[in-house]
């Protein structure tokens, strides 16, 4: 099989190429992540980044439960949304 064909092989996989391009979305927010963060080290000195650190890990934190109950209502709201059920989604709300 020549490269050629593979190429042609990946272009035509979905799940393939949308891994790719989560990949490399992932990767370009994690450098802008740490330009962000050196940055903010840079211009608030140690102890106004560590006042930042903690604040920003305090943020992180109190995310984890709202993520969760999106994530939850998301995949309710769709399973009613299919079987044509909207009623259903009132009770979740």
């Amino acid at each position: 099989m020549s490269l050629s064909e593979k190429l042609g092989n990946l272009k035509s996989n979905e799940l393939l190429k949308g891994s790719l391009i989560l990949l490399i979305l992932l990767n370009i927010g994690n450098v802008i992540n740490y330009v962000f963060q050196f940055s903010m080290a840079r211009m608030l000195g140690p102890i106004d980044y560590g006042v930042f650190a903690v604040l920003t890990n305090i943020v992180y934190i109190f995310s984890v439960p709202t993520l969760s109950i999106q994530t939850v209502v998301s995949k309710n709201t769709t399973k009613f949304a299919i079987k044509n059920e909207y009623g259903n989604n009132k009770r979740i709300f």
